[in-house]
């Protein structure tokens, strides 16, 4: 299963820069711009604020190191040797991952099925929590047969 992945590509090198910049400057910011985006639906004043504790717990250095391996890395050449059952899930208003890479996985990634979260942005898994949960278990379901 693809939750919102961040892949064949991860971020653009445009992104990477603006991202890594401001960690590197003001990381409390960056992780209010983030969790500004990071979902499509509308979240309470205490999630969000639980929200971006959750990403200020890491380390500095390390948010750094994920924001240049998703700029570096590529993952094209493998997609199509994968040869399980694939679900991949995104949000069509994610503003993290674009839903084009989504796209671009399922055609890349035999016998994958993608379903597009029309409520959602790049937490799928939250702002449409009743249906991410019932596809998994059905996906799972079916997987484990």
């Amino acid at each position: 299963m693809l939750i919102d992945a961040a892949a064949p590509r991860g971020f653009t090198k445009e992104t990477a820069a603006q991202l890594l910049k401001e960690t590197l400057n003001d990381r409390a910011n960056m992780m209010l711009g983030v969790t500004d985006i990071f979902f499509f639906r509308y979240i309470t004043k205490p999630f969000s604020d639980w929200f971006n504790r959750m990403g200020m717990q890491a380390a500095g250095w390390s948010t750094a190191a994920i924001i240049v391996m998703l700029r570096d890395f590529d993952l094209n050449a493998d997609l199509s040797r994968i040869q399980v059952p694939t679900l991949i899930v995104h949000g069509i208003h994610d503003q993290v991952i674009p839903f084009s890479q989504a796209e671009e996985m399922h055609r890349k990634i035999p016998h994958s099925q993608l379903v597009p979260f029309m409520y959602s942005g790049h937490g799928s898994f939250y702002d449409e929590r009743d249906k991410f949960n019932q596809l998994m278990w059905e996906f799972v379901g079916t997987a484990r047969r």
